[in-house]
C-alpha cells in the first residue's frame, strides 16, 4: 500500500539531484535509507563489546567467601554485604546490602533477584560479585 507524503520543494530539488535517469523519488529515498543503514549497522559492529551474554543467561553470581552455605553464614553474622554490579557496557557500581532481615531460613539468590538484579535484563547486569568484607574488592581489582 503506498502512502502519500508532502515534502517542500527545496527538498525535491535535492532528492532530484541524486535521481540517475527516471529515477522516482521513492528510489531515491530508499538508496539513501540503505546507506543510512548500512552506516549505523557499521557503526554498531565498530563499537567495543565489554561482555557478549546470550538473551536466556542469568548473571554470573559470585560468593565471597565462596560457597552459599560459607557467604551465607558470614551474611548472618555481620548482617552486611557489599554488592559490585557489573553492566554489559563495561560500567560497574558498588551498593551495601544492608541485611538486617536476612534469616537462617532467607535464599541469597533469591534476595538478589528480588532486589539487586530485579530487571537484570533491561539494565544490562551480566555479573553480581557480593563480598561481606570490602576489602575483596579491592584485593581483586
Amino acid at each position: 500500500m503506498s502512502q502519500v507524503i508532502r515534502i517542500p520543494s527545496d527538498l525535491f530539488v535535492r532528492l532530484e539531484k541524486l535521481a540517475s535517469g527516471f529515477d522516482t523519488p521513492a528510489n531515491v529515498i530508499r538508496r539513501l535509507l540503505d546507506y543510512y543503514e548500512s552506516e549505523q549497522t557499521m557503526q554498531e559492529e565498530s563499537k567495543p563489546r565489554q561482555y557478549v551474554q546470550q538473551a536466556t543467561d542469568r548473571p554470573e553470581i559470585i560468593l565471597q567467601p565462596e560457597g552459599e552455605r560459607a557467604f551465607k553464614s558470614a551474611l548472618l553474622r555481620s548482617k552486611a554485604a557489599w554488592v559490585l554490579i557489573h553492566k554489559s557496557d563495561g560500567a560497574t557500581h558498588l551498593y551495601k546490602w544492608r541485611a538486617t532481615r536476612f534469616k537462617k531460613t532467607s535464599d541469597v539468590k533469591k534476595n538478589l533477584y528480588s532486589g539487586y538484579l530485579r530487571n537484570w535484563r533491561k539494565k544490562g547486569i551480566v555479573k553480581c560479585e557480593i563480598a561481606t568484607d570490602k576489602d575483596y574488592f579491592s584485593a581483586n581489582a
